[in-house]
């Protein structure tokens, strides 16, 4: 039994149905294989991979302590984003203890925002954030 088979028949029957074509072996390979997972996200379905406003958002401004990140746009993203992310630093001694990495802040646009512009909403979070927080960053 290869290493593949192996793994898979922990599996019950449907997840080894649904998992079969998802595992590749490396080793010992006598013909070509392709991963039936590496296919493209469809836009509106939620993955685990997230949207690349996701992956930009967890890797640039993931590492970010001292600043209030604000998402001007709908709930979700800023929930995805958040829910998701994987750099849950710390407050350091030069940070002076502020952390703003647990908050997540949007502006939850609806759809009248979206096609208005949302200025407004977006105003009144920056001034709100900045009496609760005034962040400084180094």
């Amino acid at each position: 039994m290869s290493v593949r088979e192996d793994l898979l028949a922990k599996y019950s029957s449907k997840v080894y149905k649904n998992r079969e074509k998802h595992l590749v072996q490396l080793e010992d390979v006598t013909n070509p294989q392709e991963i039936a997972a590496n296919k493209r996200a469809i836009p509106g379905v939620m993955t685990a991979r997230g949207c690349c406003y996701a992956g930009c958002k967890g890797v640039v401004l993931g590492p970010l302590k001292d600043v209030c990140i604000i998402v001007h746009g709908a709930i979700g993203c800023s929930f995805y984003t958040w829910n998701t992310r994987r750099n849950k630093s710390k407050a350091d001694e030069n940070s002076k203890g502020q952390n703003f990495v647990p908050y997540c802040f949007s502006t939850d646009m609806q759809e009248s925002d979206i096609i208005f512009g949302g200025e407004k909403s977006s105003k009144r979070l920056l001034m709100k954030r900045w009496n609760c927080f005034i962040p400084t960053v180094s």
